[in-house]
């Protein structure tokens, strides 16, 4: 565990339909040298059983338990222990694609980045099938060269909706700026995710779909 390079962070409230395939995309990451630090949020169905059975098979899993607060102050305990020199915020009823990690890891690095962006599409549990994003990376609004300078950019905004699951992060970025996550029940990543955009020396992107975004009714988006 001393050479994490990831921390991944993630938030659980009640999955338990959803968090095995989550947790298998994560764990069976090409990268390996990853830290899962899972959150639950006071979950009242069967997700911190899930959880415990996985901590038990994988070392590098680590469960962490409050009281029903959100999404956002999950995040924010994952933060506090985190030990990897980049985040990754991902949500528990989505799943990824087993180059996530190492992918935006080695464009960050190539890139001296503070932050890596990617893609994502749309799943539909209900069909099985899959439909390609036009918001979740706008490709009208990609930079011509990269990387960028957050606040010199003008479409900084607009490259994406506030996501964090679709950026890699530079823990001294969020660190020095003392970012963390609203305390809202909905939307609270935008304000993290656009500060930490503006804010960046060095933004770079991947036009890659690298996350599985499911879309259900139940979701709290929806």
């Amino acid at each position: 565990m001393e050479n994490i390079k990831v921390s991944v962070i993630l938030p659980v409230y009640n999955v338990e339909k959803y968090l095995k395939q989550c947790l298998d995309t994560i764990v069976g990451q090409t990268l390996k040298e990853i830290e899962i630090l899972c959150v639950d949020d006071g979950s009242t169905d069967d997700s911190v059983q899930i959880l415990k059975e996985y901590e038990q098979k994988d070392h590098r899993i680590k469960v962490l338990s409050q009281k029903n607060a959100g999404a956002g102050a999950a995040r924010n305990l994952g933060l506090r222990h985190a030990s990897g020199k980049y985040l990754s915020f991902l949500d528990s009823d989505d799943f990824f694609e087993p180059e996530l990690m190492e992918h935006s890891l080695n464009k960050i690095k190539e890139d001296q980045a503070d932050v890596c962006m990617y893609d994502a599409r749309l799943y539909f549990g209900d069909t099985g099938k899959y439909r390609k994003s036009n918001v979740m990376q706008k490709k009208e609004y990609l930079p011509q060269t990269m990387p960028v300078e957050g606040k010199s950019f003008p479409y900084v905004f607009n490259i994406g909706t506030g996501c964090p699951w679709t950026s890699l992060f530079k823990k001294s970025l969020i660190n020095e700026n003392k970012l963390e996550f609203m305390a809202l029940s909905r939307s609270n990543d935008i304000y993290f995710v656009n500060m930490a955009l503006v804010l960046a020396k060095r933004i770079t992107m991947l036009q890659e779909v690298l996350v599985n975004y499911r879309q259900r009714s139940t979701s709290l988006q929806a």
